[in-house]
């Protein structure tokens, strides 16, 4: 494995919270990798990632997300942090296999020659 992939996962692995506010997204890999980690994911409410972060955290403003990511860092029950991480690994172990990620890009290649 590149030494760039050793080192962004073990980042990763050793992370609070996850987070990515995007204006668009296709396929956030990266938010994969996080649940797969079971680190808790806040990202922004767009269609990319209501797509592959059903139980995470999804925000739709700056202020929103900063609420969010100290509640989560403070441990607030109100969140059920542990209960959404879960969630989301089980979700990412059912749904977001190699399998699944091949068809889907065998479908988008499919797609884009059809047009």
């Amino acid at each position: 494995m590149p030494a760039e992939y050793t080192l962004a996962s073990a980042l990763l692995r050793r992370s609070r919270v996850y987070v990515q506010l995007s204006r668009t997204e296709a396929y956030n890999l990266s938010a994969v990798c996080a649940k797969r980690m079971q680190v808790p994911v806040v990202v922004s409410d767009i269609e990319g990632h209501r797509d592959n972060v059903k139980y995470g955290f999804r925000v739709e403003s700056e202020e929103s997300a900063k609420a969010t990511i100290q509640a989560i860092l403070s441990g607030d029950a109100a969140f059920r942090t542990a209960d959404v991480v879960e969630r989301n690994y089980q979700d990412s172990c059912e749904r977001e296999t190699l399998k699944n990620f091949r068809e889907q890009l065998a479908l988008l290649a499919t797609r884009g020659h059809n047009d």
